[in-house]
Order: C-alpha cells, then structure tokens, then sequence
C-alpha cells in the first residue's frame, strides 16, 4: 500500500520523537542518586495514592537532590498552562520536631507567574472566587493578605515580597508536572544559610558537646482538581486553582520531609599547627570531603586554598611548598632545579554540562507536547561543536547584529551539526542556546580542553578557519588561536551601540564569565546564564541588571565544568566524541577507561590523561589532580604530616559515599596502579631518602638509604648534625581493597553531595598567604576579563 507524503511525515515524526531521551532516572554524572538516607512519605485523603520520595536527607550542604513520586493524577492540561494536578516544593527552617511552621517556608519568589492559577505561586490567602474556611489571615478591608515569612533571626516580613527572597534566589518549585502515567521527577537545591540567610541551614548548632548544622525542612504540597472551598476545577486553563500553597486547606495536605545539614564554617579545630595546601579546582569537591576526617583527631590541621596552577607553582618553588594540587608537571625552569614529586589524588573530568528542558514547537506531535518541561537526558557533542560554543561562533553568542558571524547559525540548536546527531531537538524550539557559561582564569583543566580539540582534525581545523560542511566558520576573532591555552578569552570586541544614552552592551555584560567551575555547574542548574542586559535607568547609577534566571520548566544553560561540580548540582554532561569516534558520557566506567592507557606510574612524573586515547570505552576529557611537593624542601613533621594527607587520599578517601570522608560523585575511585604510586610517596615522605656518603656500599634492590627522624640537640651553642645513614628496607606497597564500582558502562556520571565544608570553598591558611594568593588570582582575573574591553577601546 502507497503511504501519502503526510503519512511518511508523520512517520518520521515519530521516529525523531523516540531519538530524545527525557531524564526519567539519575545517572552516576547527574542529579542525586537515592542513598541510605532517602525518605519516602505518602499522602492522606484526596493523595492517599500518592508516593513522594527525598533522595537524600543527610550530610547535605548546598547541592541538588531529586524530588520523585508516583501514584499521582496526571498535570491537566498536558501542555501549555497548568490546571490541576501537581506538586509545589520548597524548602523551610524549623525546630519543633513536627515539622515547620508555614511562616517559616521560602515559598512566594515567583510571585506574579500564573501559569497555574492566580495566586498559586504567592503567600497570598484572599482568592476572589474562593475562600478558605480555616484560613486566619485574612483581611476585612479592600486589601491583599499574605502568609508573613518569619525569618530564622526573628525578623518578620509581610506582604507580597520581602528582603530575603526573591525569583533570583529562592530553590522553590512552584509548578511540578506529573506525567501521564502518574509519575514525576524535580531536581531542587536545598540551600544553606550561605545561600538562603533567611533559613539558615547548616549554622553551627551545639547540641550535647557536639557541633552539628541546623537542620531544616523540605515540604512538598500536592494539589488536586479541588479548591479550599470544596468547589472543583476542570482542566480549561480559564478554570484553573486560584489559591496558594500556604492557604490553610492546601498547607494541611502537606508531605514534610527532615533534612541533615552539616555544619556551615571551619571543620577542624582551631589552634592546631596548620599543613597548608593550594591548588586546582577539579580537586576541590573531595579535599572538601575528606577534611573534616582528617583534622577529626585535632593534632593537625590541612588548610586548603582554591588558586590557580600558575600560583600554586610559585608556593611550590618557594621556600615552604607544603602539598600543591596539579593537573600536569611544573617545569623545571619553575622549580630552580629542586625535584619535585607528584602523587596522583583524584580522578574526574572536564566537559559540558546541559540542564535543558524540552520546549516543544507549536506543531510538534502530541507526545512530544507531552514531554514540556521535562529535562532532556542526552546530548552528543563533537569536539567541533564545543570549539564553536567557546569561540562565540554562534551569531546569538555575541550579537545577531555583529558582522563577525554573519552568515552563520543563530544558535546550536539550528547547526545542522547539532541536528545531525540530536535529531529530537528538531521538534523543540529555543530562544537560544549559543554558548557555555566559562570559567574565568587561567588553569590546567581549561588547557585540557584546549588540548582535546588540538588533537582533533575536524576541531584543529575549523580553529584554523576552515568551514563546516555546511559553511559555518569559526568566529574570526578566534582564527588562528594558539594552541593549547590556558583559559577561555572573550576575544570578540562587539559591541551593541544604541541611539539614545543607553551605554553600549558589550561581550561581558551580555556573555559573562562564570567566577569558576562550580560557579558555572551551579548557575546552569538553576537557569542562570548570569547575563546582565536589563538596563535600569533610574538606577543609581544607570547600569545594566542581572537577568531573573530561567523559569523552571523552561530552563536551557550549558556549562563548561567538572564531573564533580555537575554531580553537585545534580546536571547531567554530554556525551563527547572520542578519537576511536564513540560518544561516551564521564562514568566511573569511561574514566577508569582513560586512565587504563597512562604509561607505568612513578612519583617523578605527573602525565595527564591523553585526550586522543584510542580506546573506545574512553571518556576524552578525564582528568587526573596530582599531589606535588618537593621533599628535600620539607622538614620532618612536615613530611610526616603530608604522608597522613596522601594516605588518606587514597585509602578511606576513595569510598565512594555521601558521609564526610568519603569520596564524592563525581570522582571514578583510583586504580590500584594510581594508588600505589601516592602510596609510595607517602612511604618516602615518612622515611627520606638522602644522599648517601661516597664510599657508602651499594645497597641491594630491595633497601634504599635513609636516614632517621632528625631532633636537633642544642649542645655547646650549636645544633648537631642529623644523624647517620641507616639502611632501611622499604615494604612492598600494597593499596587496601576498594568495592567494585557498580556503575553500568551506560550510566552518566553520579550527582554529588559532596563535602562538609564544600558550602566554604576556600579552607584556612595562613593570613598572609591567604591575600597574596587572593591577590594573585585577582590580578590574573583581571588580565583576562580586560582583554576585550581594551580591544573596544582600541577601536
């Protein structure tokens, strides 16, 4: 039988509707995993079939956990604005052991969306049509009443806003669709005093002796086709519910669910004789993790302080090196001919990270309709699509003016590259997803990057300037770029020029940087491309505004970031071309891939995962943090203390686990191979080599010299000497067993929850180590971002 054309198009309709996969469950790079401390509440009455289950619930700081149920009635309607049927989440502080007060919630930051109804989204209490029979705020007058919120200082605020939350900073999901078959999945950030000062999660509490964080409260709200006056609503978007969450009916029907804060501020005690430690940022999520366990016996303390590579080298071609976290070899030029010695700590990666929800075009088919706002849980990308989105090659990446990309794609989304291998972005439609969010600084990790799509024939060359098969060229502001760098430059001097006193909008206002890696997963996660193109006016002084983020439900970031930070922020990364030609998502599986090609380990060298590794399984861009440190510059407590560090690294710091101490998502566990090599170090560090007298006898394989721990005698106004080489038998290195990852080959990496002071980024050091490293970072900061500004004014 002859199909019409209609018929065949209706058919591939349907095949592009089964090529794009929604986010249904989490994945080892995505959002939480459920863990130990999940909770799972069902609701009463008219939800008595309904099933909430909280992820996570313990050792929590500022992160994503999934919000699941099933059992519920679908969202009506199933596009466009909602009706009836679906959940509100958000998150409240309180102390009585029955749950918070409504007063006590950050709920009403999205006030004014009525995709719900009119006031669902408010504190508000009077409904028009409606009224609640056991509501206690109303009024008598012809004005609004509202739920206050009360602060956890004390402070009430009344009326529709308030100081401490706004749509820019509150977690809350008004609006969470359940899907046809009764079931539903949100990603929510459940936030610390750090970031939500009105609830004030995570402060440090003393409770019997011990310090333990304030906890706090999810409360999820689920509402039906009934209003608070008992009148039922049909599912026409002119018939919605009216009425808010915190209404006294609707808060009656809530699901409360605890939530376990570890303690805000410094973890090990004060007093204790400090270790410093500097370095990169990928390594950041577990030293966070492990310091609480290690500084838990109080007789040393492990400060640590995020800084750039070319910083942290300068501390280690000083005079007190202490530990440095790399990414690959200082050169020796840098170190004045001292030897260095590197231990490998942690094994992550670097990619794009995509927190994308699925916008249906007007004519797309009714399944896909039925997927809005749901997360898409798969990207593909080629190294010549990520050299087009950190090179501003997309027109809407730096202006659909600027004469520098005309002539190519709007955005990815319309790249016939991008369509190629994502065919079920043809039925979706967004304003535009042009570009990452990318760090700020020079480092390592970005120079990895660089050196993927160095090792890449179809990336080298558009670099260079030559078109993609469909014509588009890279931004020319870019042609050329040496190869590898170290940071992402802002290279395109664009600038929007308007006729009346309106500043001109340029790249860094309209296209910022992310403050670093965890700064861009984050602020992907929660929509916020951290633009700033509304102008106010009357501000004083006039200036360009930071852009609301995106609306959950309509959220399309990308974020150049590591597997750590994504896990973090519970955002899924993309899976990258690898030179075998697989698209391979960072698993623990793919990582330990990539590192299963690095030549033979030794503590003399730091070689970094190659991008171009051959092997299919191999996810491209994984990357390992090395421990560098110069032993002959250390004293004894000092090569004592750090060997503590390193063992720990690589013992108990590799379990994978959610606790303080343990390894957080993100990371794959070290080989053997790699354990044993930081190992080996610790053992050199406790039992030094030296330079053994000329005439000394060789010693055999098995026995390097040494010399035992030095005390200085004071004696006759002089110190003696160390004392004499003794031939010490080093024992064969043997790692402690670690479980087997039970990560499926076909998983995406794991979400995070990493570490009691991750909410604290940068660890103690010493006062004035701490501002010249700020220092130092800012003015290297400030290189970069000034590049194009003095670019424009050059013009």
């Amino acid at each position: 039988m002859t199909r019409s054309p209609r018929a065949l198009a209706a058919v591939a309709l349907l095949a592009v509707v089964a090529a794009l996969p929604i986010a249904t469950t989490t994945g080892p790079a995505t959002a939480a995993e459920t863990t130990a401390s999940a909770v799972t509440k069902s609701g009463a009455g008219d939800f008595a079939g309904l099933s909430v289950t909280v992820s996570q619930t313990k050792n929590l700081i500022n992160q994503v956990v999934e919000v699941s149920w099933k059992g519920g009635a679908p969202t009506e309607p199933a596009t466009g604005n909602l009706a009836v049927n679906f959940l509100q989440v958000f998150q409240c502080w309180g102390d009585a052991a029955d749950g918070p007060r409504r007063e006590q919630c950050q709920f009403g930051g999205f006030a004014g969306d009525t995709r719900g109804g009119q006031n669902v989204t408010s504190r508000q209490t009077n409904q028009g049509g409606v009224v609640d029979p056991r509501e206690t705020y109303v009024t008598t007058g012809s004005g609004n009443a509202f739920v206050p919120f009360e602060a956890v200082s004390g402070k009430v605020a009344t009326g529709a806003r308030n100081e401490f939350f706004d749509q820019s900073t509150t977690n809350e999901i008004p609006l969470a669709r359940t899907r046809p078959d009764g079931s539903g999945l949100e990603y929510v950030e459940v936030q610390t005093a750090r970031e939500a000062a009105g609830l004030g999660c995570g402060e440090p509490l003393t409770v019997g002796g011990a310090t333990v964080g304030r906890s706090c409260w999810l409360v999820v709200v689920p509402r039906g086709n009934k209003e608070v006056d008992g009148s039922t609503r049909t599912t026409s978007a002119i018939n919605q519910l009216e009425s808010s969450a915190l209404s006294a009916t609707n808060w009656a029907q809530r699901l409360t669910f605890p939530l376990q804060f570890e303690p805000l501020g410094l973890s090990c005690p004060l007093g204790a004789s400090e270790r410093r430690t500097v370095g990169n940022e990928p390594v950041v999520e577990a030293i966070s993790r492990w310091q609480p366990t290690l500084c838990a016996g109080g007789e040393r303390v492990f400060g640590f302080s995020q800084v750039p590579e070319a910083t942290g080298r300068r501390v280690l071609a000083g005079d007190d090196p202490g530990v440095v976290f790399v990414g690959r070899e200082v050169e020796a030029e840098e170190l004045a001919g001292r030897a260095p010695a590197y231990a490998p700590v942690t094994l992550s990666g670097m990619g794009v990270a995509f927190n994308i929800d699925s916008l249906a075009r007007s004519d797309a088919p009714t399944e896909v309709q039925l997927r809005d706002a749901t997360r898409i849980g798969e990207l593909q990308l080629t190294p010549r699509l990520v050299a087009k989105l950190i090179t501003q090659s997309y027109r809407l990446a730096v202006d659909f003016q600027a004469d520098s990309v005309k002539g190519n794609p709007l955005d990815m989304t319309r790249d016939p590259e991008f369509q190629a291998l994502n065919p079920g972005f043809a039925l979706l439609t967004y304003p535009a997803i042009a570009e990452v969010l990318l760090p700020t600084g020079l480092t390592d990790d970005a120079r990895h990057v660089w050196e993927w799509l160095r090792t890449d024939a179809e990336a080298r060359a558009f670099l260079a300037g030559a078109p993609d098969p469909s014509g588009m060229t890279v931004n020319p502001n870019y042609k050329g770029i040496s190869l590898p760098q170290d940071g992402f430059p802002k290279a395109d001097p664009y600038c929007r020029e308007f006729t009346t006193d309106q500043p001109d909008l340029c790249t860094l206002d309209a296209h910022p940087y992310a403050a670093d890696l965890h700064d861009a997963a984050r602020s992907a996660a929660r929509g916020d491309t951290l633009a700033r193109t509304d102008y106010q006016p009357l501000a004083i002084p006039p200036g360009y505004k930071k852009n609301t983020p995106q609306p959950v439900g309509g959220r399309y970031a990308l974020a150049l970031t590591d597997t750590a930070s994504a896990a973090r922020y519970g955002i899924p990364m993309a899976k990258l071309r690898n030179a075998s030609g697989e698209f391979v998502a960072p698993t623990t599986a793919s990582m330990l891939a990539a590192a299963a090609t690095l030549p033979a380990p030794t503590t003399a060298a730091a070689p970094q995962v190659a991008t171009d590794v051959k092997a299919a399984a191999a996810y491209p861009l994984s990357f390992l943090t090395y421990a560098a440190t110069v032993p002959s510059a250390l004293d004894a407590q000092a090569r004592a203390d750090y060997a503590v560090l390193l063992r720990y690294a690589v013992e108990g710091g590799q379990q994978p686990g959610d606790a303080p101490g343990q390894l957080p998502r993100g990371y794959a566990p070290l080989p053997a191979s790699l354990r044993s090599t930081t190992l080996a170090l610790a053992t050199l560090l406790e039992k030094p080599v030296v330079a053994a007298p000329t005439s000394a006898p060789t010693a055999t394989p098995a026995t390097v010299a040494t010399s035992a721990p030095v005390t200085p005698v004071v004696s006759g106004g002089g110190v003696s000497g160390p004392a004499p080489v003794v031939p010490v038998t080093v024992p064969p290195v043997v790692p402690a067993p670690l479980p087997v990852p039970q990560t499926a080959p076909t998983a995406a990496p794991v979400a995070p929850v990493p570490a009691t002071l991750a909410a604290a980024r940068p660890l103690p050091v010493g006062v004035a180590d701490q501002y010249s490293l700020l220092l130092a970072t800012f003015l290297g900061a400030l290189a970069v971002l000034t590049g194009p500004m003095l670019r424009r004014r050059s013009r």
